[in-house]
């Protein structure tokens, strides 16, 4: 006799629970679809910009690195330009610029002698 109007109310809260319980799943969905879009991008500089170094050492070696140049990959550019710091001693500096248009910049120090960076700074 007193369920009238027992089933709207119970039917109204499912649907309100089953809702926030969506909504928190596509929120967390897109929170780690950014995390992801995020942690891919950071690989992907670091991958450029250490096979820039590896590459720019590998020509300093041998003594074929210019003053200024460039390294082309699929995703953006790596620029870079060196001088000289001191006796046996040389900086270069990367400016990583994707695609994207976001910029990247690190510095290392080359010695001659030991013929190796010896040095690494991010300004990122």
């Amino acid at each position: 006799m007193g369920e009238q109007g027992f089933t709207y109310p119970l039917s109204l809260s499912v649907l309100v629970f089953f809702s926030l319980f969506l909504l928190i799943l596509v929120e967390q969905n897109v929170m780690e679809r950014r995390f992801f879009n995020e942690t891919e991008k950071i690989l992907l500089v670091e991958y450029y910009i250490q096979a820039a170094v590896v590459e720019a050492e590998q020509l300093l070696n041998t003594e074929e690195l210019e003053q200024t140049g460039k390294f082309e990959y699929r995703d953006g550019e790596v620029r870079f330009s060196r001088r000289i710091l001191r006796q046996g001693v040389e900086e270069v500096t990367f400016t990583l610029m994707l695609d994207t248009g976001e910029q990247w910049i690190g510095m290392a120090q080359y010695d001659q002698g030991k013929k190796k960076i010896v040095k690494w700074v991010e300004k990122n």
